[in-house]
């Protein structure tokens, strides 16, 4: 290996190769603490490249982790990055588990092991944990998933995101990108054509396999108890999706385990927005040193905190999150609360109402106001957030409580106990809770969405019988919200929810039977911390390489309706900048844009394409990969297309079109 100081008590190494047993070799970094060791070591592997797109950061967490004693190591994926083979997630848990054991057995480690991740870092974390590995101890985990067929940015209970697609297409466009010919050498051409010439795109199993199954299986935690390595978990009620694996580690797993319930889109939490953000790299050298050192934990704070928001303002970005901490000694709570409402015509009442029938056809435009279902403001802020909720409740089957004459601190997972019946055999209810201020303003406090055909099996969904009256109990998130005094609580119903969610193949009318129809609000009984608690100091990190920006980002967002036509579309345009990586004279520029079109009264109208540009280049040498990808659809199939280009220069050295059409399958 090839050691450099950094001159603040860390020795780098910027690449090595790790042997697997298939013979593919990975690219790795190593930060390490000057001096002779042995250390403990902590293992993160993504397939985000880390000589690039994540350098900035990389250097921040495995750099402050050495400067605290421990080995940082990070890994690209196979076939990602600079590491040989093809993209394959599902063999990265067996590479992880590979890596692992390399890392335990190398002089510099004491064969203590730790993994940190945020997101698919996180997730191969969980996976490898489940494995039990011999040396693996503890893992600090940041907005990830145990089950990715439900928990993540592909669907939600079933639902289709369009997150899907671009999260898909980003994904393709990843492993699509060329290693650098400064670390593989003249294998940097062979290397890109083979990725190129392999490539799957991913959008074949997020869009094509739309209930349970085996492949789904492959990408899920099926025994938490089987997990004995301490685990330090956050995640962001913003990224509200991915937070519920928070609250569901906490009630299944044995092993030691501490989570944080923060306000944050989908980032590591010292650099998260909207704030406050947190000294999270001082939480991860605590929980390492305790559980990879065996020093004596450095606080003794509860192990379930959550930020309680407030007064949320109904803007599509904010710097920083009104609210508070609150600290509880355990979840799931052993005696939780409810206040409940029953609902009746436009109200949430004490007392049940006599039955009556309550009908609503949404159309397709609703939730124009709903932001991203995962923002993460990639590379700087952006209208991510949901704003005003007004339009969207006012195209909404709507229940407001009068105005409340205290406040309401709620803490959980809603239940929404209903009555309902549909017009059409493929439907999904979106459940939203806003608070509603004095100003008739409503921000979204709670989101939820249900594909009504896989409430009793996912891996058989049942076509619904239009007319039949269904009772259901439908848990939405588990968040934390204080609806101040003198707010109303409002729940909104509706049967669409563009472009958050693909549109069922025919528009839905939804009955609610009111009489036993009831909202279930869990709330906050069991803090155990005072008023104005602080648990956390301000975030820190490490010095990050010299790095030049060339050009500056520039997002824009825009909704435009043709009145002749009724088309309303929604544009999202990142000029994602370029910047030069000075220590290695690598620069780096990407862009991005996306189309969301639909009309007002047909969802076999919708339509998504996205356009993504990456260009890498140092001196005369520069390489571009660019992907176009469309999504439509008629009321029994989607129609995908994606292109793929690669350009040398100015010359094309790749084109390949996929065309699909995937059976829509109960949805």
């Amino acid at each position: 290996m090839d050691v450099v100081p950094t001159g603040h008590g860390v020795a780098h190494t910027a690449h090595f190769w790790l042997p697997m047993a298939d013979g593919v070799r990975l690219s790795a970094s190593l930060w390490r603490p000057e001096g002779a060791g042995p250390w403990p070591a902590v293992l993160e592997i993504i397939p985000y490249r880390k000589r690039d797109h994540t350098a900035t950061r990389d250097w921040g967490i495995h750099g402050f982790l050495a400067q605290a004693g421990f080995c940082g190591m990070r890994v690209d994926m196979r076939g990602t990055g600079d590491s040989e083979g093809v993209d394959d997630p599902h063999q990265t848990y067996a590479d992880t588990v590979e890596v692992l054991a390399w890392m335990k057995a190398q002089p510099w480690c004491d064969g203590h092991l730790g993994m940190i991740g945020l997101s698919w870092g996180g997730i191969n974390a969980l996976m490898a944990a489940e494995q039990r590995p011999p040396g693996l101890e503890a893992v600090v985990a940041t907005a990830f998933s145990h089950d990715r067929f439900n928990v993540g940015m592909a669907r939600k209970n079933g639902v289709i995101l369009n997150e899907n697609l671009a999260w898909a297409a980003a994904c393709t466009g990843f492993t699509s990108r060329p290693p650098d010919p400064a670390v593989v050498g003249e294998a940097w051409r062979e290397m890109w054509l083979q990725r190129l010439e392999t490539m799957a795109p991913h959008a074949l199993t997020t869009l094509g396999r739309q209930r349970r199954d085996a492949h789904w299986d492959k990408h899920q935690m099926k025994d938490p108890k089987a997990i004995s390595a301490a685990f330090c978990m956050f995640s962001g009620q913003a990224d509200s999706n991915y937070a519920q694996t928070l609250p569901y580690l906490m009630g299944a797993l044995d092993a030691p385990r501490r989570a944080t319930l923060g306000p944050w889109c989908h980032k590591y939490p010292h650099q998260a927005q909207p704030g406050p953000a947190i000294d999270f790299l001082g939480d991860a050298v605590a929980w390492f040193g305790q559980h990879l050192r065996g020093e004596a934990p450095q606080d003794d704070r509860p192990p379930f905190i959550a930020f309680i928001m407030e007064d949320l303002p109904t803007q599509e970005f904010y710097p920083q999150t009104p609210g508070r901490w609150v600290g509880l000694p355990a979840w799931p709570p052993a005696a939780p609360g409810f206040r409940s409402w029953f609902l009746t015509q436009g109200r949430l009442t004490d007392d049940a109402p006599a039955g009556a029938a309550l009908s609503h056809l949404s159309p397709q435009t609703l939730g124009l106001a709903s932001g991203e279902i995962m923002p993460w403001f990639a590379y700087a802020p952006g209208a991510e957030l949901p704003g005003d909720q007004r339009t969207d409740d006012g195209a909404s089957l709507c229940f407001d409580t009068a105005p409340l004459e205290e406040a309401v601190d709620c803490l959980g997972a809603p239940e929404l106990e209903i009555e309902l019946s549909v017009d059409r055999p493929a439907a999904f209810l979106v459940a939203r809770i806003c608070d509603v201020k004095p100003d008739g303003s409503s921000a979204r406090a709670w989101l939820s969405l249900h594909n009504l055909t896989q409430l009793e099996d996912e891996r058989n969904p049942v076509a619904l019988v239009p007319g039949r009256r269904y009772r259901l109990r439908l848990k939405l998130d588990v968040r934390g919200y204080r609806f101040l005094k003198g707010h109303r609580i409002r729940l909104a119903l509706s049967t669409s929810y563009w472009p958050i969610a693909w549109p069922s193949p025919e528009p839905v009318t939804i009955t609610v039977h009111t009489g036993a129809t009831r909202l279930h609000m869990p709330l906050l009984t069991t803090a155990i911390t005072p008023p104005d608690w602080q648990p956390f100091g301000p975030p820190r990190s490490y010095p990050p390489p010299a790095r030049t920006e060339v050009a500056p980002v520039k997002r824009a967002r825009r909704i435009t309706k043709d009145v002749a036509t009724g088309e309303t579309r929604l544009f999202i345009e990142e000029q994602n900048g370029a910047y030069r990586l000075d220590d290695i004279d690598w620069t780096v520029a990407s862009s991005a844009r996306e189309e969301y079109r639909i009309t007002e009264a047909d969802p076999t109208t919708a339509g998504v394409a996205i356009a993504l540009r990456w260009k890498f280049s140092r001196g005369a040498w520069n390489v571009a990969t660019e992907i176009d990808t469309e999504l439509t659809c008629d009321a029994t199939n989607l129609h995908c297309r994606m292109r793929l280009r690669a350009l040398e220069g100015e010359a094309e050295v790749f084109c390949r079109d996929w065309n699909w059409t995937m059976k829509r399958d109960h949805l």
